[in-house]
């Protein structure tokens, strides 16, 4: 995987981030004990690429993957059926990227997928059954789901050490922010619709 790893590209046309940025990053995944992967998330496209690419350099550091819920690919794969073609053209990149990574070890998958729910009621599963042993970073576009986090950080009648993390893309070149900042819409972002090998998609991510 080092050879993976040494050969990520520098630029790949994202803007350089700040290294402040970076450093904020680097903690965020040092200090996140699961993340947590949302089907919206996956489908941002160009910007989902740009925080891939940000992330593996600090994913390989820390030894940390990202956890995909069996709900969220059952979720991509009902939608790349879709007979709209921009939403199937999304969902189906999406999934490409989710199993290219699988194979270069930065994606887990967890769950029954065998199991009838969304990909969000399995984030709030996912994180009621581990908030009490783990820090959590969830990574959504949804403010439902940002805002059922949040009420995991307010429980008074006892004591949990450990803490949930919301976080959304914010702009075109993935940038992370906290879910009730301001942001720029990527929802009119375009996508073309392809089908790729592995060793394709992972040009996506700098691998």
């Amino acid at each position: 995987m080092s050879n993976t790893i040494n050969s990520i590209s520098g630029n790949l046309n994202t803007p350089a981030q700040s290294p402040s940025y970076l450093a904020y990053l680097d903690n965020l995944i040092k200090t996140s004990d699961m993340i947590i992967l949302d089907a919206d998330t996956a489908q941002k496209g160009a910007a989902y690429d740009a925080l891939v690419r940000q992330f593996i350099p600090f994913l390989a550091k820390h030894k940390r993957q990202i956890i995909c819920p069996q709900a969220t690919l059952s979720e991509l794969k009902f939608l790349s059926a879709s007979v709209d073609q921009r939403v199937a053209g999304k969902a189906t990149k999406a999934l490409e990227g989710i199993h290219a990574l699988f194979h270069a070890g930065f994606i887990v998958f967890r769950g029954d997928p065998n199991k009838s729910e969304t990909a969000d009621a399995a984030i709030i599963r996912m994180v009621a059954t581990n908030i009490w042993d783990t820090n959590i970073l969830v990574l959504t576009q949804s403010g439902d789901v940002a805002a059922d986090c949040k009420l995991f950080n307010q429980i008074r009648s006892t004591k949990i050490n450990h803490t949930v993390t919301v976080k959304r893309i914010s702009d075109q070149f993935g940038k992370l922010q906290d879910f009730f900042e301001s942001h720029n819409s990527l929802d009119q972002i375009s996508e073309k619709k392809t089908t790729a090998n592995t060793a394709d998609v992972l040009k996506r991510f700098g691998l």
